[in-house]
């Protein structure tokens, strides 16, 4: 496809419709601020490393669940203090979806892009308070429309004077619960002079296809993607999704009467991830819907157990807990500070406060540039510690190389470590 043929959209240092190719990525709904703190940080690293520009997107309220008990997300006011703190933390543009006319000013005033959603494509009150916004404008392609019909919503932005307009293309009703892509409809409303946008994850949507909820297949998206790409677009849109039930690297396997019961003594408690009461109506039915549960990590963890239970619960928690003491000694011998108190300490992960002028973007970059990665804390500690990893089947030599890199990355930044110290340290305490 031509490049040449539209007018880019500048925000910013970010260009879209140059030739570069534009990742918009975040967590589908902005479930809580760790949650869309974690998924920007980790993918405006990975963008980073891809030459690839990033914008966060995590949506504040999800008005079209398929249900009436489908969780809609945090809501207006919260939502946009999570996208607040993404674009505080880490300096990436977000973009979220607006429903409501009304609600237009007040998320232009966080929001850097507004999205128009697929089923709301046509409700022109909408179109042209987001256009009056001044703010860049996202217009979902709905699964009901031609592509060529779509220029009548693009220009119902740009009759506001508003021309920095991208089109989405994010698959075609096709019979009842499934979708279609069309990759004409990618040349077809890019010959419209706007940047053109390839939705990879609701593509692959079965709408409705649970009952009470979408379905979808998650194995298409990336050969779509690649269709796509090679068709020609200018941004790329994806979503993420958690772990089965629980956040990411947990998984409930069993819960006790008097933990059942506990749960429902508390009554009403903030929305939570791990929560019986949400899950267990599921589980007892699961024409219900509560969350999405992702297969392949189900299947992950049927093999993880498996590795679990060759060696032994025993015999695992005590090579975690002598790992971890060998671990914390070697980063107390460099003059590290661990966070939590020493009776206090998971025997999994370590939360290390930076030595005094040590940047926190430069240490992990130099990790990085190890082989090694890092992540950084949250809240308060944001900026200030790091968090480094010892679980699983981590062997010793895994743990030396990433002592290896710590002593190594710490230096660079200009604190004063003896090399070697903490990995000697490290493999003293492994032979006690």
């Amino acid at each position: 496809m031509e490049k040449n043929s539209i007018t880019p959209i500048q925000y910013g240092s970010l260009v879209i419709g140059d030739g570069r190719l534009t990742l918009i990525g975040g967590p589908c709904m902005a479930e809580t601020r760790e949650l869309c703190l974690e998924v920007a940080d980790y993918l405006r690293d990975l963008c980073g490393e891809l030459n690839v520009q990033y914008i966060f997107k995590a949506s504040y309220d999800k008005a079209n669940r398929s249900s009436e008990g489908g969780r809609r997300g945090p809501g207006l006011e919260r939502g946009l203090e999570y996208l607040a703190a993404v674009k505080e933390r880490y300096g990436v543009p977000v973009i979220t979806d607006v429903h409501e006319s009304e609600e237009v000013p007040r998320v232009a005033e966080v929001a850097d892009f507004l999205q128009i959603p697929a089923f709301l494509c046509r409700q022109t009150d909408l179109l042209h308070a987001a256009g009056r916004s001044g703010r860049p404008v996202n217009i979902k392609k709905g699964q009901f429309m031609a592509p060529e019909d779509m220029q009548g919503a693009l220009e119902k932005v740009r009759s506001t004077g508003n021309n920095r307009v991208m089109l989405t293309e994010r698959g075609t009703t096709f019979g009842y619960h499934n979708l279609v892509v069309d990759m004409r409809s990618l040349v077809t409303m890019r010959g419209f002079g706007v940047p053109v946008v390839f939705d990879a994850t609701h593509s692959v949507q079965l709408p409705g296809g649970l009952g009470n909820a979408s379905g979808g297949r998650r194995e298409f998206i990336a050969p779509l993607a690649r269709a796509a790409a090679a068709v020609g677009i200018d941004v790329l849109f994806t979503g993420s999704q958690k772990a089965f039930g629980v956040c990411s690297g947990m998984f409930v396997v069993w819960a006790s009467k008097k933990a059942l019961q506990r749960r429902k003594d508390l009554g009403t408690i903030p929305e939570y991830y791990v929560d019986f009461e949400k899950w267990i109506p599921i589980m007892e039915n699961p024409s219900k819907y509560f969350a999405t549960p992702a297969v392949n990590l189900v299947w992950a963890m049927l093999e993880a157990t498996k590795i679990v239970k060759e060696e032994g619960l025993k015999a695992r928690a005590d090579r975690h807990a002598k790992n971890a003491a060998a671990m914390h000694k070697a980063l107390e011998s460099i003059g590290l500070r661990i966070l939590a108190n020493a009776g206090c300490r998971a025997s999994t992960l370590s939360c290390v406060i930076y030595p005094e002028g040590v940047d926190d973007a430069k240490f992990r970059a130099a990790m990085l540039d190890e082989g090694v990665v890092v992540a950084g804390a949250l809240g308060a500690y944001a900026g200030k510690a790091f968090r480094i990893g010892h679980m699983g089947n981590a062997t010793e030599n895994d743990m030396i190389v990433a002592l290896s890199a710590v002593e190594r990355s710490l230096k660079a930044c200009g604190a004063n470590v003896e090399l070697g110290k903490a990995v000697g340290t490290y493999i003293a305490e492994m032979k006690k």
